[in-house]
């Protein structure tokens, strides 16, 4: 009899450690901001380790901010990717000036007390930084995500309103 309970504990324990998740990254938030054109838009995520997402996209002056949660298996997959690019150690900026049809990437990674801000000015291509900024960036597509009326404050500034140039001066002629 006293075995019968121990393995009825013994299964009672399995079964309720399954549906536990263990973070077992020292990653606990993420920030990513991505814009094309400066003046025409761009997006900013949010997501951290209590699987909060926050997304914000900006349409020239118009915004949308949305929220959501995402499971720990996708939380896990995100930290992966973020840890096979080596975002502690990979250059902070490419130094990279180009064109208007470059995208502009900042991610701001936070682990332990510590974070690091990475800026990227890139092109699609075979280049496994950008990918991960990129897949990062259209995680949204994978989170259901609810409109929300609250406007959400990032640390990231590409996704803030660029000021267009002041109108030129009337001359006194």
């Amino acid at each position: 009899m006293k075995q019968l309970i121990a393995l009825l504990l013994i299964y009672l324990l399995i079964g309720c450690s399954k549906g536990v998740h263990q973070n077992t990254s020292e990653i606990n938030r993420i920030e990513l901001a991505s814009t094309k054109m400066k003046f025409a838009g761009g997006v900013a995520i949010s997501i951290d380790s209590s699987l909060l997402y926050k997304y914000a996209r900006r349409k020239y002056k118009d915004y949308n901010y949305y929220s959501g949660r995402i499971t720990p298996q996708f939380w896990d997959t995100i930290t992966k990717k973020l840890e096979e690019i080596n975002f502690k150690t990979i250059p902070l900026t490419d130094n990279t000036t180009c064109c208007d049809d470059v995208i502009e990437f900042e991610l701001i990674v936070h682990w332990r007390n510590k974070q690091r801000r990475i800026i990227r000015i890139t092109r699609p291509g075979p280049d496994s930084v950008y990918n991960t900024l990129e897949w990062i960036r259209d995680s949204y597509k994978y989170v259901k995500l609810n409109h929300i009326n609250d406007s959400i404050k990032f640390e990231t500034s590409l996704q803030l309103p660029i000021e267009e140039p002041p109108p030129p001066r009337k001359s006194n002629r």
